[in-house]
Order: structure tokens, then sequence, then C-alpha cells
């Protein structure tokens, strides 16, 4: 299955080019501080995300992983706006 997540053309440059490159890693996991870097926020602010439930993350032993389709799915829907708008 490929994980397709389309865009409109509200979205800034950065961001579609992040889900264009996020349409290609559908089973592709990401640790806490690599997702955090993707979306530019820390990884205590992810941790409350994954809290909360804005964001999708599971753990695999003692390890938190982040799947890049719920990478794809904040940043379509806004979360994770680097300008503080999401």
């Amino acid at each position: 299955m490929t994980l397709f997540i389309p865009y409109s053309e509200e979205l800034s440059e950065e961001s579609k080019r992040k889900v264009a490159e996020f349409n290609g890693q559908a089973g592709t996991l990401f640790t806490l501080k690599e997702a955090a870097a993707i979306l530019r926020v820390s990884v205590r602010t992810l941790q409350r995300w994954i809290a909360a439930g804005e964001i999708e993350a599971f753990r695999i032993g003692s390890r938190w992983r982040v799947p890049a389709g719920s990478i794809a799915k904040l940043m379509q829907s806004g979360g994770g706006d680097p300008d503080g708008q999401g």
C-alpha cells in the first residue's frame, strides 16, 4: 500500500516538499528526535502532542516510534507549523 497525502495550494512550498517526500515512505518509522526535527519542534513538545493524542506514535520495546504517515497527517492538518500557527 502506498501512502498518499494530497495537498492544497494553501500549504507553504516547504510543507508541500515534505508531504511529497513522505508520500514515498509509508512504512518508515522515526525516533522522537527525528520526528521532532522534521516537525521543527522540541522532543518535549512532540511528547506532549503524543500524550494529548495529536499525533500517533507507539512503543517498540522501551522506545517510541512515529510513523511517517502520522507526521504527514499532522503537517497536512496544519500542526507542527514552525510559525506557531498550527
